[in-house]
């Protein structure tokens, strides 16, 4: 399948000259309905406050040994992508063959843009294997839930092991980032922005030139006449 991470201009530089992927932190995502379900209990729904305290103790227990990989199956020319995720058309986007990444199983999966799931709290208490296996079940969807607004994304999520051999620490502010090595061969083009800067432009080329990466390398250019965006050779 191919799939594309967008990127800030910096962050696709460094990507490509390190060859990994910075593994996102689950306390770290952008949208407050991440990872959110309708709980319930007795079928009554509980307040605003408990919501958030289970969100955020599910959030809590994933995030200590899983991070995140998000990509895009959204075509390339979607300005929105751009907009939101590469710097406003000033990053980049790398597009990857997904059989090529190296995933085990059950660990790369599409997101649902569906209503939040509904769970029953009562369930947690309730250790009899159907209730657990159904729980079980609702659980692992919520973490593949999103909002319908973000439904433009068509985005593919891969939950990924936070492994201190991959991990890295800033030696200013101390924090500890996790990285994905990339395989060059799941590599199958680079496209640069519409509105990236020269500098980006050259440092870019120089990392493929480098590597002597087999994968295309594009420009995005907007069309004056229509407004619409496609890709060129740069």
């Amino acid at each position: 399948m191919i799939l594309r991470r967008y990127l800030k201009a910096e962050a696709g530089i460094r990507t490509l000259a390190d060859l990994r992927f910075r593994i996102g932190r689950i306390h770290e995502v952008n949208d407050p309905s991440e990872f959110l379900a309708n709980y319930k209990f007795k079928g009554r729904p509980l307040p605003a406050t408990t919501h958030k305290c289970l969100t955020d103790h599910l959030k809590n227990h994933h995030t200590k040994d899983k991070g995140i990989l998000c990509f895009s199956n959204a075509n390339v020319s979607n300005q929105l992508m751009w907009g939101h995720y590469a710097e406003g058309g000033r990053g980049v986007c790398v597009e990857v063959e997904s059989d090529q990444l190296g995933f085990g199983p059950h660990v790369l999966f599409p997101i649902n843009y569906e209503q939040p799931q509904e769970i029953e709290v009562e369930n947690f208490f309730d250790a009899t294997p159907e209730t657990q296996a159904h729980l079980l079940n609702k659980m692992e969807l919520v973490l593949k839930n999103k909002s319908g607004d973000w439904r433009y994304e068509l985005e593919h999520r891969a939950f990924v092991s936070l492994k201190g051999e991959n991990s890295t620490i800033d030696p200013v502010t101390k924090e500890v980032s996790f990285h994905y090595d990339i395989n060059p061969e799941a590599i199958r083009a680079v496209y640069i922005g519409a509105a990236a800067k020269q500098e980006t432009i050259h440092s870019i080329a120089n990392c493929m030139r480098h590597y002597g990466f087999d994968a295309k390398l594009k420009m995005m250019v907007i069309d004056a006449t229509s407004g619409s965006m496609y890709a060129d050779n740069p």
